[in-house]
């Protein structure tokens, strides 16, 4: 009798453990960060009813695929202008993903977003929840001032912005490494924290790559001359 209550009290004790899943799509709402973004390509940490993902996108194009099993996104270096890399990661919270009642403010759990530069290892870290244009569910009113209210809460940051790029130096130009860890503790129940973390390398494009583009360019201007050219003759 005594071997057996040991072994239920053994189990009891072992907290809950958060399940990820790489390249895949945020539960319902799903995506609601902007008009046009596809619910895709995240990697997603799950503990109860709280699902933390991460992804990354090519600015004005769509999501980057890391491939199957992977939370290795590639992107390119460069920038559109501004200062600003090509790509952003997005970040997504919601804290009733399955259901439940709970909000980002329950049991006083605390949200944090760390990006760190692998090649500096230059790490700053901030709450998530305090980006002012982020885009909220469950919030009526002005930004900061329901968070009791908020149950859900996404963004797309681009490493440029000043303030929330966090690196004052950024080189979008610069080929370099990056980690981005979104986390959420409740100091209550220690079974209830998950974490969800990418991996994003930055590499300029290969002369051979830019070569074999520039190539494909004037074979597409070549064809297109040479077709414009057939139909006016037969005009």
């Amino acid at each position: 009798m005594f071997a057996m209550v040991a072994l239920l009290f053994i189990g009891a004790a072992v907290p809950a453990m958060a399940t990820v899943v790489y390249d895949t799509a945020l539960v319902s709402p799903g995506v609601y960060y902007g008009t046009g973004n596809s619910n895709s390509n995240f990697t997603v940490s799950t503990n109860g009813t709280v699902e933390l993902g991460l992804g990354v996108i090519n600015r004005f194009i769509g999501p980057v695929d890391p491939g199957a099993g992977s939370n290795t996104y590639m992107v390119s270096t460069g920038t559109n202008g501004g200062g600003l890399a090509l790509w952003d990661y997005v970040l997504s919270i919601n804290t009733r993903a399955g259901g439940g009642t709970q909000t980002v403010s329950t049991d006083g759990d605390v949200y944090s977003l760390t990006v760190k530069d692998n090649t500096t290892s230059v790490s700053i870290t901030g709450n998530p929840l305090l980006i002012g244009d982020n885009a909220e569910n469950g919030s009526s009113t002005t930004h900061l001032l329901a968070l009791s209210s908020v149950w859900g809460a996404q963004n797309a940051e681009n490493p440029g912005f000043p303030g929330v790029g966090l690196f004052p130096n950024f080189n979008p130009y610069a080929a370099d490494s990056y980690t981005v860890t979104l986390n959420m503790v409740d100091p209550t129940n220690s079974a209830n924290n998950v974490s969800v973390s990418e991996n994003i390398n930055a590499q300029t494009p290969e002369p051979g790559s830019l070569a074999m583009m520039g190539g494909g360019l004037l074979g597409i201007g070549f064809v297109l001359r040479r077709r414009f050219g057939q139909s006016q003759r037969k005009q």
